[in-house]
Protein backbone atom coordinates (compact mmCIF):
# COMPACT_ATOMS: atom_id res chain seq x y z
CA UNK A 1 0.00 0.00 0.00
CA UNK A 2 2.85 2.39 0.79
CA UNK A 3 4.24 2.08 -2.75
CA UNK A 4 1.00 1.87 -4.74
CA UNK A 5 1.70 4.98 -6.83
CA UNK A 6 5.12 3.81 -8.04
CA UNK A 7 3.75 0.33 -8.75
CA UNK A 8 0.88 1.90 -10.73
CA UNK A 9 3.38 3.90 -12.81
CA UNK A 10 5.27 0.69 -13.62
CA UNK A 11 1.99 -0.99 -14.52
CA UNK A 12 1.25 1.71 -17.08
CA UNK A 13 4.76 2.26 -18.46
CA UNK A 14 6.05 -1.31 -18.34
CA UNK A 15 2.85 -3.17 -19.27
CA UNK A 16 -0.22 -1.23 -20.43
CA UNK A 17 1.45 1.08 -22.96
CA UNK A 18 4.12 -1.23 -24.42
CA UNK A 19 1.71 -4.20 -24.64
CA UNK A 20 -0.70 -2.12 -26.72
CA UNK A 21 2.15 -0.88 -28.92
CA UNK A 22 3.56 -4.37 -29.47
CA UNK A 23 0.05 -5.67 -30.10
CA UNK A 24 -0.29 -3.20 -32.97
CA UNK A 25 3.16 -3.91 -34.41
CA UNK A 26 2.58 -7.68 -34.18
CA UNK A 27 -0.39 -7.34 -36.53
CA UNK A 28 1.94 -6.02 -39.24
CA UNK A 29 5.38 -7.52 -38.52
CA UNK A 30 6.64 -11.10 -38.27
CA UNK A 31 7.26 -12.47 -34.78
CA UNK A 32 10.98 -12.86 -35.46
CA UNK A 33 11.27 -9.30 -36.76
CA UNK A 34 9.37 -7.92 -33.78
CA UNK A 35 11.59 -9.85 -31.39
CA UNK A 36 14.70 -8.30 -32.95
CA UNK A 37 13.27 -4.81 -32.40
CA UNK A 38 12.48 -5.82 -28.81
CA UNK A 39 16.21 -6.30 -28.24
CA UNK A 40 16.70 -2.51 -28.37
CA UNK A 41 15.27 -2.24 -24.81
CA UNK A 42 18.68 -2.45 -23.05
CA UNK A 43 20.06 0.19 -25.42
CA UNK A 44 17.26 2.61 -24.53
CA UNK A 45 17.72 1.69 -20.88
CA UNK A 46 21.39 2.68 -20.96
CA UNK A 47 20.69 5.90 -22.88
CA UNK A 48 17.91 6.95 -20.50
CA UNK A 49 20.06 6.07 -17.49
CA UNK A 50 22.71 8.44 -18.87
CA UNK A 51 20.19 11.25 -19.41
CA UNK A 52 17.96 10.72 -16.38
CA UNK A 53 20.18 9.10 -13.74
CA UNK A 54 23.52 10.59 -14.86
CA UNK A 55 25.02 7.14 -15.35
CA UNK A 56 28.31 7.42 -17.20
CA UNK A 57 28.56 6.30 -20.83
CA UNK A 58 31.94 4.88 -21.76
CA UNK A 59 33.42 5.40 -25.23
CA UNK A 60 32.45 1.82 -26.12
CA UNK A 61 28.89 2.52 -24.99
CA UNK A 62 28.69 5.53 -27.28
CA UNK A 63 29.99 3.40 -30.17
CA UNK A 64 27.38 0.80 -29.21
CA UNK A 65 24.57 3.35 -29.41
CA UNK A 66 25.71 4.36 -32.90
CA UNK A 67 25.96 0.74 -34.07
CA UNK A 68 22.57 -0.07 -32.55
CA UNK A 69 20.99 2.91 -34.27
CA UNK A 70 22.50 1.82 -37.58
CA UNK A 71 21.08 -1.66 -36.98
CA UNK A 72 17.59 -0.28 -36.41
CA UNK A 73 17.95 1.85 -39.55
CA UNK A 74 19.05 -1.21 -41.53
CA UNK A 75 16.09 -3.24 -40.25
CA UNK A 76 13.62 -0.49 -41.04
CA UNK A 77 15.03 0.12 -44.50
CA UNK A 78 15.08 -3.60 -45.32
CA UNK A 79 11.43 -3.94 -44.32
CA UNK A 80 10.06 -0.77 -45.86
CA UNK A 81 12.04 -1.02 -49.11
CA UNK A 82 10.34 -4.30 -50.05
CA UNK A 83 6.95 -2.78 -49.34
CA UNK A 84 6.00 -5.32 -46.68
CA UNK A 85 5.54 -2.80 -43.87
CA UNK A 86 5.16 0.89 -43.20
CA UNK A 87 7.18 2.81 -40.68
CA UNK A 88 4.28 2.92 -38.17
CA UNK A 89 4.54 -0.64 -36.75
CA UNK A 90 8.33 -0.32 -36.56
CA UNK A 91 8.00 2.98 -34.70
CA UNK A 92 5.44 1.55 -32.26
CA UNK A 93 7.71 -1.41 -31.46
CA UNK A 94 10.62 0.95 -30.76
CA UNK A 95 8.39 3.18 -28.64
CA UNK A 96 7.44 0.10 -26.61
CA UNK A 97 11.09 -0.74 -25.91
CA UNK A 98 11.65 2.92 -25.04
CA UNK A 99 8.95 2.49 -22.38
CA UNK A 100 10.83 -0.53 -21.01
CA UNK A 101 13.93 1.65 -20.66
CA UNK A 102 11.91 4.28 -18.78
CA UNK A 103 10.49 1.61 -16.47
CA UNK A 104 13.94 0.16 -15.68
CA UNK A 105 15.28 3.60 -14.72
CA UNK A 106 12.15 4.42 -12.72
CA UNK A 107 12.48 1.21 -10.70
CA UNK A 108 16.13 1.93 -9.99
CA UNK A 109 15.27 5.44 -8.81
CA UNK A 110 12.09 4.90 -6.78
CA UNK A 111 11.52 1.21 -6.07
CA UNK A 112 14.57 -0.11 -4.26
CA UNK A 113 13.65 -2.70 -1.63
CA UNK A 114 10.11 -3.44 -2.86
CA UNK A 115 9.44 -7.17 -3.13
CA UNK A 116 9.41 -8.50 -6.73
CA UNK A 117 6.09 -10.31 -6.21
CA UNK A 118 4.46 -7.06 -5.07
CA UNK A 119 5.75 -5.22 -8.15
CA UNK A 120 4.74 -8.02 -10.53
CA UNK A 121 1.23 -8.53 -9.09
CA UNK A 122 0.58 -4.86 -8.37
CA UNK A 123 1.76 -3.58 -11.76
CA UNK A 124 -0.42 -6.09 -13.61
CA UNK A 125 -3.38 -5.14 -11.43
CA UNK A 126 -3.05 -1.45 -12.27
CA UNK A 127 -2.37 -2.20 -15.94
CA UNK A 128 -5.60 -4.23 -16.05
CA UNK A 129 -7.54 -1.34 -14.52
CA UNK A 130 -6.18 1.07 -17.12
CA UNK A 131 -6.80 -1.25 -20.07
CA UNK A 132 -10.22 -2.58 -19.03
CA UNK A 133 -12.32 0.36 -20.30
CA UNK A 134 -10.28 0.43 -23.52
CA UNK A 135 -10.92 -3.29 -23.97
CA UNK A 136 -14.67 -2.75 -23.55
CA UNK A 137 -14.64 0.13 -26.03
CA UNK A 138 -12.75 -1.88 -28.67
CA UNK A 139 -14.51 -5.20 -28.02
CA UNK A 140 -14.96 -7.08 -31.33
CA UNK A 141 -18.41 -7.60 -32.81
CA UNK A 142 -17.79 -11.35 -32.94
CA UNK A 143 -16.74 -12.54 -29.49
CA UNK A 144 -13.41 -14.44 -29.25
CA UNK A 145 -13.85 -18.21 -29.21
CA UNK A 146 -12.68 -20.57 -26.47
CA UNK A 147 -9.35 -21.26 -28.21
CA UNK A 148 -8.50 -17.55 -28.31
CA UNK A 149 -9.36 -17.19 -24.62
CA UNK A 150 -7.14 -20.12 -23.63
CA UNK A 151 -4.26 -18.67 -25.64
CA UNK A 152 -4.74 -15.27 -24.00
CA UNK A 153 -4.85 -16.86 -20.54
CA UNK A 154 -1.67 -18.82 -21.28
CA UNK A 155 0.11 -15.64 -22.38
CA UNK A 156 -1.16 -13.81 -19.29
CA UNK A 157 -0.10 -16.45 -16.75
CA UNK A 158 3.10 -17.92 -18.17
CA UNK A 159 4.53 -15.24 -20.46
CA UNK A 160 3.53 -12.26 -18.30
CA UNK A 161 2.69 -13.15 -14.69
CA UNK A 162 5.36 -15.78 -14.00
CA UNK A 163 7.88 -14.11 -16.32
CA UNK A 164 7.51 -10.76 -14.53
CA UNK A 165 8.00 -12.33 -11.11
CA UNK A 166 11.29 -13.78 -12.35
CA UNK A 167 12.23 -10.51 -14.08
CA UNK A 168 11.57 -8.26 -11.07
CA UNK A 169 13.39 -10.73 -8.82
CA UNK A 170 16.33 -10.45 -11.21
CA UNK A 171 16.19 -6.65 -10.94
CA UNK A 172 16.20 -6.89 -7.14
CA UNK A 173 19.23 -9.20 -7.13
CA UNK A 174 21.48 -7.90 -9.92
CA UNK A 175 20.04 -4.47 -10.73
CA UNK A 176 17.97 -3.13 -13.65
CA UNK A 177 20.87 -2.46 -16.02
CA UNK A 178 21.92 -6.11 -16.03
CA UNK A 179 18.42 -7.56 -15.71
CA UNK A 180 17.14 -5.80 -18.82
CA UNK A 181 19.85 -7.55 -20.86
CA UNK A 182 17.61 -10.63 -20.92
CA UNK A 183 16.28 -8.94 -24.06
CA UNK A 184 19.37 -10.40 -25.79
CA UNK A 185 17.62 -13.78 -25.78
CA UNK A 186 14.34 -12.52 -27.23
CA UNK A 187 15.53 -12.36 -30.88
CA UNK A 188 16.95 -15.88 -30.66
CA UNK A 189 13.72 -17.45 -29.42
CA UNK A 190 11.54 -15.13 -31.49
CA UNK A 191 13.23 -16.20 -34.72
CA UNK A 192 13.23 -19.88 -33.69
CA UNK A 193 9.55 -20.00 -32.70
CA UNK A 194 8.58 -17.87 -35.70
CA UNK A 195 10.26 -20.38 -38.00
CA UNK A 196 8.91 -23.46 -36.18
CA UNK A 197 5.29 -22.43 -35.66
CA UNK A 198 4.69 -19.73 -38.27
CA UNK A 199 7.05 -20.77 -41.08
CA UNK A 200 8.66 -17.32 -41.03
CA UNK A 201 11.83 -16.65 -43.00
CA UNK A 202 13.89 -13.52 -42.46
CA UNK A 203 16.11 -12.05 -45.17
CA UNK A 204 19.87 -11.52 -44.93
CA UNK A 205 19.58 -7.70 -44.54
CA UNK A 206 17.30 -8.23 -41.53
CA UNK A 207 19.79 -10.65 -39.96
CA UNK A 208 22.56 -8.08 -40.51
CA UNK A 209 20.46 -5.36 -38.88
CA UNK A 210 19.62 -7.65 -35.96
CA UNK A 211 23.29 -8.54 -35.48
CA UNK A 212 24.19 -4.83 -35.40
CA UNK A 213 21.53 -4.21 -32.76
CA UNK A 214 22.82 -7.02 -30.53
CA UNK A 215 26.43 -5.82 -30.87
CA UNK A 216 25.33 -2.24 -30.21
CA UNK A 217 23.33 -3.23 -27.13
CA UNK A 218 26.23 -5.33 -25.81
CA UNK A 219 28.67 -2.42 -26.14
CA UNK A 220 26.18 0.07 -24.70
CA UNK A 221 25.72 -2.03 -21.56
CA UNK A 222 29.44 -2.57 -21.03
CA UNK A 223 29.59 -6.26 -21.90
CA UNK A 224 33.18 -7.19 -22.64
CA UNK A 225 34.86 -10.16 -24.22
CA UNK A 226 36.56 -12.68 -21.92
CA UNK A 227 40.22 -11.78 -21.32
CA UNK A 228 41.43 -14.82 -23.26
CA UNK A 229 39.61 -13.49 -26.34
CA UNK A 230 40.84 -9.92 -26.05
CA UNK A 231 43.90 -8.68 -27.88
Amino acid sequence: RNHWFHIAVIGVVNTAIPFCLFNYSSLHLEAGYNSILNATAPMFGALLAFIWLSDRLSPSAIVGLVIGFLGVTQLSWAKISIGSASSAPIATALLATFCYGIAACYMKLYMQGIKPLAIAAGSQFFAAIVLFPIALYTWPTIAPDASAWWQAITLAIICTGIAYILYFDLIANIGPAKAITVAYLVPLFGVIWGAVFLAERLSLPIYIGGFCILIGVALTNGIKLPKRLQG
